[in-house]
């Protein structure tokens, strides 16, 4: 029953402002990121790894070609790290990757810049963005770094975002996007971020032709 009421006043309170809203989506996909750890001149966690990633965007101000879309959404970035292992004699016998995770809510209020071609519509988007760290997470415990050391609460930078949109009638449409991700702080002292990949596919509903 709670559900159903608290799904009532979104749909009331979308309908309210349908004329400055003029879109919403949701998006779901991966992100491909790299990060620059280094202790004691050892550069860990240094090669590529895939990580989740979700938004909710919301598009408003309309105009023909251009449109002002803020979003909330959660990213993961991170490294990985091969450790082998070898005996007394250095043979070796066996290996563990080791995944760091960085869990990260972000907020972005982007320029979109769009061109309708019949039921398609690419875009582009540029705007900053703020990030809140909600957790970091290892995927194997062993000698080293952990989830527990001094990490920044807060990150800022910019997104870069390039995509389509597909009507499948004038209100619900498929949305796929691929963006960057550009960090403007370090996540500690000894951990940089080197960029992020994020590719997406969604689901958008219109609320004003």
């Amino acid at each position: 029953m709670k559900r159903a009421i608290i799904f009532l006043f979104v749909i009331i309170g979308l309908q309210a402002n349908c004329q400055v809203i003029n879109d919403i989506n949701l998006s779901s996909g991966i992100s491909i990121s790299k990060i620059d750890w280094n202790i004691l001149d050892n550069n860990l966690y240094n090669k590529a790894i895939l990580g989740y990633s979700t938004s909710f965007a919301v598009g408003y101000l309309e105009h023909n070609h251009w449109e002002i879309n803020s979003k909330i959404g959660f990213y993961q970035i991170g490294g990985k790290e091969k450790m082998e292992y070898s005996d007394v004699s250095g043979n070796k016998y066996g290996s563990t990757t080791t995944r760091f995770y960085f869990n990260y809510f972000n907020f972005n209020t982007t320029f979109k810049v769009k061109y309708r071609i019949n039921k398609f519509e690419p875009y582009l988007c540029i705007g900053p963005r703020i990030d809140w760290l909600a957790s970091s997470t290892v995927s194997y415990k062993s000698p080293g770094p952990d989830s527990g050391s001094d990490f920044k609460d807060f990150n800022y930078g910019l997104d870069c975002k390039g995509g389509v949109l597909f009507f499948a009638d004038d209100r619900f449409f498929l949305s796929g996007n691929i963006g960057y991700s550009m960090s403007f702080m370090d996540i500690s002292d000894y951990v940089k971020p080197k960029g992020n990949i994020i590719i997406e596919m969604g689901l958008g509903y219109k609320l004003k032709k």
